[in-house]
């Protein structure tokens, strides 16, 4: 997050910047394309990581729950982010070379955002649940719904956690997350453990 937040604030683009991005998009050829959109990212990209490094680092001194791993994961999204916004350019090219309406161009964008965003919610769903499954961390948490059942987050449903509107419960039998409205649950005892 620390990444993204620092890419975007480096990032805002000048009248200069934005005619440079053109130049770079009237470029004949793709292998010469990446290269000047890598000289055109490169200096937001080297102050959020360098920020991002910062963070963890000093994070890391005061909390020692946080992994060093957590540097590979920001320059791998690093990376990430720099092949979407390559992507997101040549979707620009194309839309300036087949001269799209701009409703068009709204809608591209909108799905594009709308599936990463999909993508996301699906990936650390299930990353969530795979941390609980393995660290334990809410084994023996008890949700008490509206109709007076009972989930014990064990071995086969694991309690991922919970939003203002929703609770998440992971099935390990059929590989599925259940989305259970906050209006249902009539209690939560939690049990959070590292000792496992």
């Amino acid at each position: 997050m620390m990444f993204i937040q620092g890419f975007l604030s480096a990032n805002k683009e000048s009248e200069e910047s934005i005619t440079k991005r053109e130049k770079i998009l009237e470029e004949k050829y793709f292998i010469k394309r990446i290269g000047l959109y890598f000289s055109y990212y490169i200096g937001s990209f080297f102050w959020a990581l360098v920020n991002a490094t910062f963070y963890i680092v000093i994070s890391r001194i005061f909390d020692k729950s946080i992994k060093w791993s957590n540097l590979i994961y920001t320059y791998l999204l690093a990376l990430a982010l720099y092949i979407f916004l390559i992507f997101l350019n040549e979707i620009e090219l194309k839309h300036k070379q087949f001269k799209s309406s701009e409703s068009f161009r709204f809608w591209t964008q909108l799905l594009i955002y709308c599936t990463i965003i999909v993508v996301l919610v699906i990936y650390i769903g299930f990353r969530q649940a795979s941390s609980v499954k393995k660290l334990k961390y809410y084994y023996g948490t008890t949700v008490k719904l509206d109709d007076n059942s009972e989930i014990v987050s064990d071995s086969s449903a694991y309690f991922i956690g919970n939003t203002k509107n929703y609770l998440y419960v992971y099935h390990e039998k059929d590989s599925s997350v259940v989305i259970i409205p906050m209006s249902k649950i009539k209690q939560i005892i939690y049990k959070h453990s590292t000792e496992h």
